[in-house]
């Protein structure tokens, strides 16, 4: 088998919720979504990273983030010794739950519980480490996140070019109330903007690394953005906002792209 084959490039899809009344969400690799090897990486890790600083829908700060982030850098070293496979986190009521498959589970958690001993890691973390074989947890889920939906995949078989719009945010890793609310008012309006144009509607958003990620697709990348620029420019939470717009399809690597900054 392949490298490429055994190690798929990652594919990230990002899911929102709540539970017990604190907002979740989630970053899952659905590149494994159907992999063929999962016997070989039978073990299921599961990291939680306790948050020190967080605001009070229980997400880390963006300062906070920063140490999370650090430290996720040192477990997956200690994780990655003999192979393994990133399926997900999740962010929830002041914590970092990460989720590999491993080769070794027991190997991995000493090593994890060696820098934990050490007293190398910024914030209190816990592992815990089960025989998953047929990756039973994950699965269904990662099956189920990279199925697109009806809508979008229509869209992205009948237009092959991208508008791709990241929104700065200032109030965490995944913005504050108010900057949430204030992005899903704009995702309406050029919804309602984009439908009423020539192009296809907006297919989908996503909140993470303090930032906020618009898709909208169309036949030609400069008109779409033509119906775009007028709605983001007059709206204050798209100010600083990164606008890709790329002229090919997605997994064209030769799609030519242009950079413009609000």
């Amino acid at each position: 088998m392949s490298i490429n084959a055994l190690f798929p490039q990652p594919i990230f899809a990002t899911s929102c919720g709540e539970r017990d009344g604190f907002p979740v969400v989630a970053v899952m690799n659905t590149a494994l979504a159907r992999y063929n090897s999962c016997a070989d990486f039978s073990w299921l890790v599961e990291l939680e990273i306790v948050a020190e600083a967080t605001d009070d829908r229980g997400f880390p700060t963006l300062e906070e983030v920063d140490h999370l982030d650090a430290i996720a850098d040192q477990l997956e070293q200690a994780i990655s010794v003999n192979g393994a496979h990133f399926i997900a986190r999740q962010t929830w009521k002041g914590r970092r739950m990460i989720d590999y498959y491993v080769t070794d589970g027991p190997a991995t958690r000493q090593r994890v519980m060696a820098l934990v001993q050490k007293g190398v890691l910024s914030r209190s973390v816990t592992i815990q480490a089960s025989k998953d074989g047929s990756w039973a947890t994950w699965m269904p889920t990662l099956i189920r996140m990279c199925e697109p939906s009806t809508e979008g995949a229509a869209c992205r078989d009948q237009f092959d070019h991208e508008v791709l719009v990241r929104i700065p945010l200032n109030g965490g890793e995944f913005g504050s109330d108010a900057e949430q609310d204030d992005v899903l008012a704009l995702v309406d309006e050029l919804s309602a903007v984009v439908a009423d144009s020539d192009a296809c509607e907006l297919d989908g958003y996503e909140f993470g690394n303090a930032e906020a990620v618009l898709f909208a697709y169309g036949t030609d990348a400069d008109a779409l953005w033509d119906t775009l620029e007028p709605v983001l420019r007059g709206t204050p939470v798209a100010r600083g906002a990164v606008i890709t717009k790329r002229y090919g399809r997605a997994d064209d690597p030769n799609a030519r792209e242009q950079t413009v900054t609000l």
